[in-house]
This record gives C-alpha cells, sequence and structure tokens, in this order.
C-alpha cells in the first residue's frame, strides 16, 4: 500500500469513526428521553387500543421523533458554542440569518436581540382597540393600552451598519393611532428615558425579555398611572425595591437567542429572585393550554416563583425566565387576600412573566391574566363573566405583528 493510500485509509477511517460516534451518541440522547417518546405515543394512541390504533401511533411518533432529530444530534451543544465563538472571533455581529431575516443581532453594548420588520397593518389594529374600547365603555370598564419597550432603545438603537429595526416606530405608530382615537395609552419607553440612561442594563444580555427587577419597575410604574388616572388607590410603596430581598444567581440564564449562538458568543445572563419582604398570603389559579388547570397558593414564593426553572443549571433546554409566573398559560386568576381593592384583567404577552405576580403584590384583589395567543374563548365573554374595572393591555412591539392580540 503505497503512502496515498494509507493516508486515505486513515482519513476515512476517523471520518467513519467521527460519524459512528455522532450516531452512537444521538442515539443515547434518545434512549435518555424515552419516557417523552413514550408520552407521545400515548397522545397519539387516541382512536382505542386496537393493533391499527397502535401501529398508527407508532408510525406517527416515529415521524415525528425523526423530524426532531436535529435537536437531539450529538454533541449539538457543543458546536453551537464553537459556531459561536467563532463569529465572536470574527466580529460578525449578524448571526444565524434566515432569508431576509437576521434574528440574532449583537448590539453596541454586546447583547444579543432579533430585529423586526415594519408592521403594515396597525390602523386596523388599532381600529380593533377602539372597537373594543367602545365595547368595555358600555359595560362601565375601563382600558388602559400599555407599551412596553423592546429591547432595542428608542433613542439609541445600537444596531450594526447596515441593519434596520421598525420595533419603535411600530410602537410610535400604534401608540398615535389610539391617542387619535381617544384610547388611553401609557408609555414605558418614555418613563425610562427619564430614569434610565444605562438602557441595556434593563434587558437579559442573551434574551429579548427584560430582567425581573426591571419587571418589578414597571408593575410600579402602571400602578401609579392607576393612580393618577383611574382613581385607584394602590399603595405603590409594597413595589418599591427596598421592600424585596434580592437573591442574585451568576452565569444562570442562556436565553432564547443565547441558545442559538451558544455561550460564548455573547456570554451568560445572571439571574435575579426578587421576594418581597412583608407578609402576603396569595393564590393562583391557572388553566393549562392543554385544558388541566393547577393552583398554587401561599406566600408570593409558593404562589408565583416556579423554583425547579432556577435550581438547575441547564444552558440549552431550562428557560430561568420562567421561575416567575411559569411560562405562558390562556388563563391564571390571581387573589391576594390581605387587601382589598378592585377587580383588573391583563392582556399580556411573555414579558409579563415578570410583572404580574408583582402587580398582584399591590394592585387588586383579584387580577385575571388572559394570554391571547393561547386563550380560544371569547375575552369580551369572559370580561361580561367577571365584570373587570380596568382592563390592561400589557404589550410590547413584538406582539404588533400578531394579529391574535388584538382579537377579542
Amino acid at each position: 500500500m503505497n503512502r496515498d493510500s494509507r493516508r486515505n485509509l486513515c482519513v476515512s477511517i476517523v471520518f467513519f469513526t467521527i460519524i459512528c460516534t455522532l450516531f452512537a451518541g444521538t442515539l443515547m440522547e434518545m434512549y435518555f428521553q424515552q419516557d417523552k417518546y413514550l408520552k407521545m405515543y400515548s397522545s397519539y394512541l387516541t382512536e382505542g387500543t386496537g393493533q391499527l390504533a397502535k401501529t398508527k401511533a407508532v408510525l406517527v411518533t416515529g415521524y415525528k421523533t425523526f423530524s426532531d432529530i436535529n435537536k437531539n444530534v450529538f454533541p449539538k451543544n457543543i458546536f453551537i458554542d464553537l459556531y459561536g465563538l467563532t463569529q465572536r472571533v470574527t466580529g460578525n455581529r449578524c448571526v444565524y440569518e434566515t432569508g431576509e431575516v437576521k434574528e440574532v443581532v449583537k448590539l453596541d453594548g454586546g447583547s444579543i436581540t432579533f430585529i423586526m420588520k415594519q408592521q403594515k397593518d396597525l390602523t386596523k389594529k388599532a381600529e380593533h382597540i377602539q372597537a373594543f374600547n367602545k365595547q368595555l365603555q358600555q359595560m362601565g370598564i375601563d382600558l388602559l393600552y400599555v407599551q412596553y419597550p423592546f429591547k432595542i432603545n428608542k433613542f439609541d438603537k445600537g444596531l450594526p451598519a447596515g441593519v434596520e429595526d421598525y420595533s419603535n416606530e411600530n410602537a410610535d405608530e400604534i401608540l398615535a393611532q389610539l391617542n387619535g382615537l381617544g384610547v388611553a395609552t401609557f408609555d414605558l419607553r418614555d418613563e425610562i428615558a427619564k430614569e434610565f440612561p444605562a438602557y441595556d442594563s434593563l434587558f437579559l444580555k442573551t434574551d429579548h425579555h427584560w430582567k425581573p427587577e426591571t419587571g418589578l419597575w414597571a408593575a410600579k410604574k402602571i400602578a401609579e398611572n392607576l393612580n393618577e388616572s383611574f382613581a385607584f388607590q394602590i399603595d405603590t410603596a409594597q413595589l418599591d425595591k427596598s421592600r424585596f430581598v434580592e437573591t442574585i444567581y451568576k452565569n444562570q440564564f442562556l436565553g432564547s437567542m443565547g441558545k442559538r449562538v451558544g455561550r460564548y458568543y455573547a456570554g451568560l445572563d445572571d439571574f435575579s429572585l426578587l421576594l418581597p419582604s412583608y407578609q402576603t398570603d396569595m393564590s393562583n389559579f391557572v388553566t393549562c393550554a392543554a385544558g388541566g388547570t393547577f393552583v398554587k397558593q401561599g406566600s408570593f414564593e409558593q404562589t408565583f416563583i416556579f423554583s425547579e426553572n432556577l435550581s438547575i443549571i441547564d444552558y440549552f433546554t431550562m428557560n430561568t425566565f420562567i421561575t416567575y409566573s411559569g411560562g405562558d398559560y390562556p388563563l391564571s386568576v390571581c387573589k391576594n387576600n390581605l387587601i382589598a381593592g378592585k377587580k383588573i384583567l391583563v392582556l399580556r404577552d411573555s414579558y409579563s412573566c415578570v410583572v404580574t405576580p408583582f402587580l398582584s403584590l399591590a394592585a387588586c384583589n383579584e387580577l385575571h391574566i388572559i394570554d391571547p395567543r393561547l386563550y380560544k374563548d371569547s375575552i369580551t365573554g369572559y370580561i361580561k363573566d367577571i365584570n373587570p374595572d380596568i382592563v390592561l393591555m400589557l404589550y410590547n412591539p413584538g406582539a404588533l405583528k400578531e394579529k391574535c392580540f388584538f382579537e377579542f
């Protein structure tokens, strides 16, 4: 065997070994998740226990499993980390592009985000809110549209050259439309500009969401607006950060965009657990997307903190952000047993995971929370049933691209 033949053989052996290792590792990853596949099989077994039904369930489960096999490729997460590290070393600030959509963009401050296109249908969405507002007025119920910020600063975008984002322009447009139609609005971006010169510090570096401490600040600002504009009598001092015990978990979280580019592109996030230092007695009745329900009650921590999302560091599968509220649910009904007061209904997006728990501490006796992405019944029908004092629409600019947030 000549030298070239030996070299080719060695390369072939190394390549074959790598392929076998990846294949074996992927099978092991799938083996350790066998409970998930058994549950999947059971969910597809809907037509009885006969052989035909079992065969159909096996085929559908198999198809679904192999369709998602890229999620189990071994060692996928190491590849993602190496890819992100390479992008960081080469100074690439636009990563993970799909066609014209830049899904991970690094801002001047080093944090990462996605960008938004200009929305063309905001007039129609504003008109839907106006019609909704008129319905509420006929029932004697107020409406307040609260504009959450986006991770890109309205006054200093910090984007790479040539990259355009329209999140703030979209928010400005919807607010202008609503103000012209007589709908009450409250722009938290203006409040941020007054109080926080370091805009980036309000958001998680590797995720599009804001930090829990920013959610607490937002809850207090909303409560103050309810006092000033809607004659509420909320003790907003209960939402002072000084009234909370803060525990910081260092390098705990890799956000949704961080998971796309790994741990070394923008680093890891610290995560704050904020618990009130005063006595609390609350309950939270939650309806799940699959139709089940559960109840949590007791202290603020027992009611709103899902510690399983914080107790384990698993960067690529764990969502630490939903330590508060537990995630996105169609409907939650929160009760504060220690205060009397008005009843509030909130229409929310995912930013509110770290807002509504704090709002429920001080704002009202009952806080009804609907996520329009998941709630399939009539929102106006539910409002008629519970008769709240006010409806709050708490949306970040990302919600403006979704029709479901404006169908009531």
